[in-house]
Formats: structure tokens, C-alpha cells, sequence
């Protein structure tokens, strides 16, 4: 299964998206060769999470560029995203993203302040953000981060999420400014668990919309899932790349997690 071709596929399949026109899991297994079946059983072993999970966040993920980039309202964002009721596409925006459609577009500004604020503070340098209260988890990972050659990142966020998805709060985040942390990370009081380590990066180039539009930055991630309780501190690198067709999109709304921290 070449998993690179059949996400270009969906993803032109919903950029060209028709409501007159048939587009299901099952056309698009018959599309390459196999049953609905073979088809998701398949590709959720490849990937590590389902073809009708990654056709969702594609669809939000189109919605959510049309609110904020082509400045639709919520409807016609609703409706050329493929979503026929306004109260289902508004819940899950809001469970993919933190936020309601109405919200999120009504805040940008107000959450770019607060990063803006938080990058130009000289003693920011990292910001921990827990879904839960404080764990008295014991284990301890250290992360280190590693970017391409000339690359400059102006924030790194690295999440432990509870699927290879990062379409919810991590349980817990870091937003850093790398420099002043010798690119890396360490997450403390670690829930026991399994997780998913996901970070994406925001390049310096001073548009607004660069920390809620994420489909073209940087990606890394620790290939493996973890578990939690662990006897020694882990360690791990994640190696930072451009985003490839394969990859879910990061739809949670990072400038509001740190605003949850550092906001109030």
C-alpha cells in the first residue's frame, strides 16, 4: 500500500470537493484495488490511525483554512468543507481544535498578542501546559531537538498526545523558543500511559496567520509509541522535516494552550 499516493489522493479529492459527487472510504478503497475492509485495516497499520480519522481532519483542516486564511464566514467554511449541519461541524471543530468556528476566527489577533508577548519577553524561553493537574507521575523524558541546516525556528512546540493524531490537548505541552534552551526539552511528572510524541516548528517570517495555519511547518516526532512508567529517564531526538502528504494535520490551537498557561 503506498500510503504517500492514496493521501494525495484524498487531499485532491477534497480540495476539489463536490457534494454532488461520491466520496467515501469505500470509493476510495475500490479507487486503488481493495475491500473497505482491506483497505482500512491496511491503512491503519501503516499509519497508526484510521482512514476515516485522517478524511476528518482533512476536512477540518480545509474548513479551518477557509475561516482563516480565505476569511470565509463559518457557514460557507461549513459548507465547502463537505459539512451539512452546523451544529456537528461546530461541536467537532471545537473538539478537534479547543475552540468553536466563531471563536477561533474572533481570537487570532488576541492569541497572536499573547505569543508576541511571550517571544519578546527576554526571560521566556519555555512554557509547560498540562491537560490535567500537576501528575505524580514519576518519569522523566528529555527531548532533543534537530533542525535543518539555516533553519531558524522562532517556536518549537512538543506535545505527549494520546494519539499519532495531535487533534486534541497534549497531556502535556512545551511551547520553547530552541535557542534559549540549547534545543531541547525535558517533560516532567509524566501520567503513566501510552503516548505519542508530535512537535511542529514556526519559522521567523513575521505573518500573522504562520501559529494557526501549521500545514507547512516543520514536522518531527518520535517514531515509536511510549509507555509510561519508565525505570530510567528516555531520551530521544526528533529530527525536524517538511510536512509530506501522509502527515494528519495539526489542527489544535497552540497559541490557545499557551494562553491557558501564561494568558490569565
Amino acid at each position: 500500500m503506498d500510503i504517500k499516493i492514496i493521501a494525495e489522493y484524498m487531499r485532491e479529492k477534497l480540495e476539489s470537493y463536490d457534494e454532488n459527487e461520491k466520496f467515501s472510504i469505500k470509493e476510495i478503497a475500490e479507487k486503488f484495488g481493495y475491500t473497505k475492509y482491506e483497505f482500512s485495516r491496511k491503512f491503519k497499520k501503516e499509519t497508526g490511525f484510521s482512514a476515516k480519522e485522517f478524511v476528518s481532519v482533512l476536512k477540518l483542516e480545509k474548513s479551518l483554512q477557509k475561516l482563516i486564511k480565505e476569511d470565509k464566514s463559518v457557514i460557507l467554511a461549513q459548507l465547502e468543507s463537505g459539512y451539512e449541519s452546523s451544529s456537528s461541524f461546530s461541536n467537532i471543530f471545537r473538539k478537534n481544535t479547543g475552540l468553536s468556528p466563531r471563536e477561533y476566527r474572533k481570537n487570532i489577533e488576541k492569541l497572536h498578542e499573547i505569543v508576541n508577548k511571550y517571544k519578546e519577553n527576554k526571560e521566556s524561553s519555555e512554557e509547560t501546559y498540562y491537560e490535567y493537574m500537576k501528575s505524580n507521575g514519576k518519569s522523566t523524558c528529555t527531548v532533543y531537538l534537530k533542525y535543518p541546516e539555516n533553519y531558524k525556528s522562532e517556536m518549537t512546540f512538543v506535545g505527549l498526545f494520546k494519539t499519532p493524531i495531535p487533534n486534541h490537548a497534549p497531556v502535556i505541552g512545551k511551547a520553547v523558543i530552541p535557542k534559549k534552551v540549547n534545543n531541547r526539552c525535558t517533560f516532567k511528572n509524566i501520567p503513566d500511559g501510552k503516548y505519542y510524541i508530535l512537535a511542529c516548528s514556526v519559522e521567523k517570517n513575521g505573518k500573522i496567520f504562520r501559529y494557526f495555519d501549521l500545514k507547512n511547518c516543520l514536522r518531527g516526532k518520535v517514531e515509536k509509541q511510549l509507555i509510561f512508567p519508565s525505570e530510567k529517564e528516555e531520551k530521544f531526538e526528533i529530527l525536524f522535516r517538511e510536512a509530506i502528504p501522509e502527515d494528519p494535520p495539526i489542527l489544535i490551537n497552540l497559541p490557545n494552550l499557551l494562553f491557558k498557561v501564561i494568558g490569565k
